[in-house]
Parts: structure tokens; C-alpha cells; sequence
């Protein structure tokens, strides 16, 4: 979980889970990336040697990319709301 930023001391600067954390905002109990802070702040896939460090990457890395890309989807969507303006007149007393 270190190799892609989640440590003992928490989500490493400039690391994929830190993009990650900046894509998604607040990160929800229970969430998936909730679940690498924990592992990460507990070594989770040290004890399975490389090959669990790299699925460990390889899956955090998936999931950061779907959550940016559902995180800039959802941006484009709301930029092409209308914005409806009322204008108030009050007649001259």
C-alpha cells in the first residue's frame, strides 16, 4: 500500500492516493479508499510479499482512475444545467 501512498502516517503527498483523495473530496466510512487508509496504516499487503504490493497498486490505481473519471462526468453534467435567474421589478410607488 505504500508503493501507491498509503502509509502508517497517512495518505503520502504527491502520491496516486493522494491525486485520488484530490479527485473524490471527502472520503466516505466504509469506502474503498477508506479501506487502503486502514490497510495502509496497518502495512496490509507488506506480508504478501511484491506480488501483493503490486495487485495492491495495480487495484488502488483502478479504482482511482474510475473515481476521477465518475468525479469529472459528474462535473460536466452539472456545467450544462441551465442557470435560471428571476428578475424582481417592483413598480414605482
Amino acid at each position: 500500500m505504500t508503493a501507491v501512498g498509503f502509509t502508517a502516517s497517512g495518505v503520502a503527498a504527491g502520491s496516486i492516493a493522494a491525486r485520488i483523495q484530490a479527485g473524490i473530496g471527502n472520503v466516505v466510512a466504509g469506502s474503498l479508499f477508506a479501506w487502503g487508509q486502514s490497510w495502509g496504516a496497518v502495512g496490509g499487503f507488506a506480508i504478501l510479499g511484491p506480488a501483493g504490493l503490486i495487485g495492491a497498486a495495480v487495484g488502488t490505481s483502478v479504482f482511482g482512475g474510475i473515481a476521477l473519471w465518475r468525479n469529472k462526468k459528474k462535473r460536466q453534467r452539472n456545467a450544462k444545467k441551465p442557470i435560471v435567474r428571476i428578475r424582481v421589478i417592483y413598480p414605482h410607488v
